[in-house]
């Protein structure tokens, strides 16, 4: 290991338990303390990627390009906050790519951060939920039972019919002018999900119908299979359909009006309550992402309202999810398997 790796990491493991922590206890990623680590990432990499490891560039580039556009692709669609982008960012200019895993003979592998830090997210609120549903001695009966799996089923088959559209456009349009790899194919497949669950207009009845008609024609008349024939897609179509099934069900928490604070993100069906309110200042339609945070102003105005007639004393809440932390566990997660696997 060289001078250069030690400085890198050391500066690694200090941004990843600030990010840590920081979020923890505040929920805010300060870009004053992220900002001397990026100076200080750029001024080594550019020593590291010109000077003692050439053979590494277009690894590092890749890495670069694809935690740029995963950052700001959640950052855009609400999904996490700048901080937690920002906090990327500066991870992988930090983290020396020669300790980057091999697949398929390439080192551009850092997006595996990115997987790693939603499958330790994803655990957190399960298990979290899990553990409240017993604290509270609420029982996972069977009504519940029967949801998530209608919910599960449903959800996969939508998935199915979008991803069964991409692989034949794929094969009939863009196959004709360039060949996605297999890493191409998995950011892909992982990026339907996503997608079809952030824009609820594809989640229309009207448009999937019309998807599925579409995939069926273009099956017929071209002659092809309108379904990938690698194991990976129907892998990421399951773990993506149970995924959102189970946060449909575990992402939310329950508060006391009284207790609403700047920050808290309400359930849509808690902002359905205000529509016909004359409280003065309450939040519009929660999309139920991160451009739903409620204002100073906001949270008092849902506290006047608790107070009022219609009011409630409890209101449903989107469950805090801490990612700092799970970027932090994700980096570590990535090293160790390196370590393990190369």
């Amino acid at each position: 290991m060289e001078i250069i790796d030690i400085v890198l990491l050391i500066c690694l493991l200090y941004v990843c338990l600030y990010g840590a922590v920081s979020d923890i206890r505040s929920g805010i990623i300060s870009n004053r303390v992220l900002l001397p680590f990026v100076c200080v990432g750029i001024a080594l990499d550019v020593l590291y990627y010109l000077v003692f490891h050439k053979e590494y560039q277009a690894a590092f580039l890749v890495n670069i390009l694809l935690v740029l556009g995963s950052s700001l692709f959640f950052y855009m669609t609400h999904i996490w906050a700048g901080g937690d982008s920002k906090m990327l960012m500066t991870v992988v200019l930090l983290y020396p790519t020669r300790y980057c895993y091999t697949y398929h003979g390439s080192k551009g592998t850092f997006y595996f951060v990115v997987m790693f830090s939603f499958a330790i997210g994803f655990l957190y609120l399960v298990i979290s939920s899990l553990i409240e549903r017993i604290r509270k001695r609420k029982s996972i009966d069977t009504a519940m039972l029967i949801r998530f799996i209608k919910s599960f089923f449903i959800r996969y088959l939508i998935l199915t019919v979008y991803t069964a559209f991409f692989t034949l456009i794929n094969r009939i349009v863009i196959s004709k002018y360039f060949i996605l790899n297999s890493l191409s194919m998995s950011i892909c497949y992982f990026a339907i999900p996503w997608i079809v669950a952030k824009f609820g207009f594809l989640q229309k009845k009207i448009l999937i119908m019309i998807v599925l008609a579409v995939d069926v024609v273009l099956a017929i008349t071209n002659k092809i299979m309108p379904v990938d024939l690698h194991v990976r897609s129907y892998v990421i179509i399951l773990a993506s359909a149970l995924i959102q099934a189970l946060l449909a069900e575990f992402n939310y928490e329950t508060v006391k009006t009284e207790n609403v604070k700047k920050g808290m993100i309400l359930s849509l069906p808690t902002t359905i309550l205000f529509m016909n309110s004359r409280v003065k200042g309450l939040p519009e339609l929660s999309k139920e992402d991160l451009s739903s945070r409620l204002t100073e102003e906001e949270a008092e105005s849902v506290r006047r309202w608790g107070l009022s007639a219609n009011g409630k004393e409890e209101v449903v809440i989107v469950r805090k999810i801490p990612f700092g932390i799970f970027i932090s566990a994700g980096v570590m997660f990535y090293f160790i398997y390196w370590m393990v696997l190369g």
